[in-house]
C-alpha cells in the first residue's frame, strides 16, 4: 500500500525534460599489430599446468589470492598445500578448494564448519566428500541441503535423511534421483493381494 502511495506521488510529478546533445563521433583507429608473434592456437592453453610440491607451497604463500585459488583447484594438490590454504583468509581461494576432489577428509570437516556460506555450498557438490562430511551437511541450511541432494555421489544412507526432509524441493531432487523406490512400493502392495486372489 505504501508502495502504491510513493507510486502514485512519483507518477503525478512531472520530470523535466532534459536534451541531450549528440556526442561526436569518434574516428575509428585500428588496433596496433602485436609487438611479439603470438603463439599457436592452443598450443600453450591446453597444456597441463603441473606444480610440484614446492612450487605449490611457494604459491600458497603468494599475496595474489587468484595465485592461491589456482593452487585449491590444482587436480594434484599436496596434502602440504590443503593444510595451508584450507585456513587461507580468501573466502574466494577456500570455496574452490572445497571444491576439489582430492581434499582430505580432515579437511572436508574443517571446511563444512566454515563460516563463509558459500564454502559449504561448493564442498555439498564435491563428489568425494566423506559419509561423514555428506551427514553433516545434511543438516546444514536449506540451499545447502538442496545442493547436496543434487550431488551424484550422494551415500543412500543420507539420500534416506533427506528423502525425509521437511523441505518439498529437497525431497522432490531425492524423489528424481530414485525413481525406481516409488514403484517398488507399489508393487509391495499388489503383492499382497495377488497372493490372496490364489
Amino acid at each position: 500500500m505504501l508502495l502504491n502511495l510513493f507510486g502514485n506521488i512519483f507518477s503525478k510529478a512531472k520530470t523535466p525534460e532534459v536534451v541531450q546533445k549528440p556526442e561526436p563521433q569518434a574516428e575509428k583507429i585500428p588496433p596496433a599489430a602485436p609487438l611479439k608473434p603470438q603463439p599457436a592456437h592452443d598450443e600453450e592453453i591446453d597444456a597441463p599446468e603441473v606444480f610440484t610440491a614446492e612450487q605449490q607451497l611457494t604459491m600458497c604463500q603468494d599475496k595474489n589470492p587468484t595465485i592461491r585459488e589456482r593452487v585449491a583447484g590444482y587436480k594434484d594438490i599436496t596434502d602440504s598445500a590443503q593444510g595451508i590454504l584450507v585456513a587461507d583468509k580468501a573466502d574466494s581461494v577456500r570455496m574452490i578448494l572445497a571444491g576439489n576432489e582430492k581434499l582430505l577428509e580432515s579437511h572436508q570437516e574443517t571446511l563444512s564448519h566454515d563460516k563463509h556460506f558459500k564454502v559449504r555450498c561448493w564442498l555439498a557438490v564435491n563428489r568425494s566428500i566423506s559419509s561423514t562430511i555428506q551427514g553433516r551437511l545434511s543438516r546444514d541450511e536449506r540451499v545447502i541441503r538442496q545442493l547436496l541432494a543434487c550431488n551424484d555421489a550422494l551415500l543412500p544412507e543420507h539420500q534416506e535423511t533427506l528423502s525425509k526432509d521437511p523441505d518439498k524441493e529437497i525431497r522432490a531432487f531425492i524423489a528424481e534421483k530414485n525413481p525406481a523406490k516409488e514403484p517398488a512400493k507399489a508393487a509391495k502392495k499388489e503383492e499382497p493381494e495377488m497372493v490372496m486372489s490364489l
